[in-house]
């Protein structure tokens, strides 16, 4: 049997809005997105390191509204833990530390749009340098998800990195603030953007977002545990320069990199828009690209 390459048009795509990145001197990246209730949060970072991060807060009527963060992050990833209303941004790091920052998910919904809001918290996920990739040339935390009141989290790592990409697993606390690492897994996916957690059929299944540059066609990866290890049990081929992707009510939230005004020149296919795929239909695609590589 031929490899097959997912139809983007499969997963009964719905738009629910569009970034206002592509804007010629709008120099901000797409990164992260979440939900906090009907709210879509999405984290982008300053190309030319002049302005702060910035989440773009779009309502449940495609209307948006712009909160500059306190501090100039990649945000990589975020993620929202409803029962401590805590929204976590990946943060900065060196090469043997690296923190990620939380934020009130209930002020950021209520601040006024092109104010500034001031994280609660702040957290060490790495004091042996562990998260550090060759590729990052420094400790950074690239991807995060909420799943089952943990926090997990990962490093970006390329086909040249010696390291591979480790998932830590953190407990968050009744008080929204992270507890000691609980455990860690080796991430056998190069590239990875984003990750998130889902159960189906009493068993946990992680979805991987990864992305190949400009000039290549993206992947979502879906694997399970197994004795400690991440087995790979589908692969569906997406656009090029896809980001992070996580779960809202039974679909995927989906936004690619492209949307940003930089790479509009340079990306083989050009999505701006906020993606809502059906996720069942991604948990039951089955495929043949279980050694396809870029």
């Amino acid at each position: 049997m031929k490899n097959k390459c997912a139809s983007f048009n499969l997963f009964n795509k719905k738009i629910l809005g569009k970034l206002p990145l592509m804007e010629e001197n709008n120099f901000f990246v797409p990164q992260g997105i979440c939900s906090i209730d009907d709210n879509i949060i999405i984290s982008c970072y300053d190309s030319t390191k002049k302005s702060n991060s910035l989440l773009y807060i779009f309502d449940k009527t495609g209307k948006y509204k712009k909160i500059f963060l306190d501090c100039k992050v990649h945000a990589g990833g975020i993620c929202y833990h409803k029962e401590t209303d805590s929204l976590f941004v990946t943060g900065s790091g060196s090469k043997n530390t690296s923190f990620i920052h939380k934020y009130c998910g209930k002020s950021i919904l209520k601040a006024i749009d092109n104010s500034m809001v001031l994280m609660t918290g702040k957290y060490c996920v790495d004091d042996d340098g562990s998260l550090y990739s060759s590729s990052a040339r420094r400790s950074s935390p690239a991807y995060i998800c909420c799943f089952e009141n943990k926090v997990f989290l990962g490093n970006f790592t390329n086909f040249f990195d010696i390291k591979k990409s480790i998932i830590k697993e953190f407990a968050i606390l009744k008080d929204g603030s992270l507890g000691k690492c609980l455990k860690k897994i080796k991430n056998p996916y190069n590239n990875t953007q984003g990750l998130c957690l889902v159960k189906k059929d009493d068993e946990i299944l992680y979805l991987f977002s990864r992305s190949s540059g400009t000039k290549k066609k993206s992947l979502i990866n879906v694997a399970k545990s197994v004795n400690n290890k991440l087995i790979n049990i589908n692969s569906i081929i997406m656009p090029s320069m896809l980001e992070q992707i996580n779960v809202y009510n039974d679909n995927l939230l989906v936004i690619f990199e492209s949307a940003a005004y930089i790479y509009r020149k340079k990306a083989i296919s050009v999505n701006d828009e906020i993606f809502l795929l059906d996720l069942n239909k991604i948990l039951n695609y089955h495929d043949n690209l279980i050694n396809f590589h870029f």
